[in-house]
Order: structure tokens, then sequence, then C-alpha cells
């Protein structure tokens, strides 16, 4: 349910930093999704997915592992928003 929830708010939002979360969030979503496609396919499990089609699931299952895009420039803008001070009054 997350990789669809994800990808239908990627397109709910304008702001680009939020945008930018949500992709970095489907990424690890889709490895996470790998990993347990690999883990039933050693015990000769099967899955049949509910919250995707089956023809997203394996284009998911059949693509190469995502990796962190952490030289992103909005990822920088995030954390730094993150880390400035702040007074709440």
């Amino acid at each position: 349910m997350h990789i669809a929830d994800l990808t239908a708010a990627i397109g709910q939002t304008d702001n680009s930093d939020v945008q930018f979360i949500y992709r970095q969030q489907l990424a690890s979503s889709r490895n996470n999704l790998r990993a347990l496609n690999q883990w039933i396919t050693a015990y000769s499990g099967t899955y049949t997915p509910t919250y995707i089609t089956q023809s997203s699931y394996n284009e998911i299952i059949n693509s190469p592992w995502n990796r962190s895009r952490c030289n992103n420039t909005s990822f920088f803008k995030f954390r730094n928003f993150l880390h400035e001070p702040r007074i709440i009054s």
C-alpha cells in the first residue's frame, strides 16, 4: 500500500521538497519490495500484490535497486531547513 500511496501523493503536491522526500521514500519502498521478493522466492513462496498491479510489481522486482541521491540540491535545502535554529514564541 505504501508504494501506491506515495505514487499518488507525489502528484498531489507542488512542493518540490515534499516531492523529493516522497520520491526518496518511494525508492526505499521499492527496495523493500525487492528484498521481500527475494526472501519469498528463496523459501519457494509466492506473492500476489494487492495495492499495485501485477505489471507494476513485476517492473519493480525486475528493475535495478534504487540508490540514494543525497547529492541532490533539494535534499541539502531540506536538511538545512530542519537544522536551522528557530525561535518559538
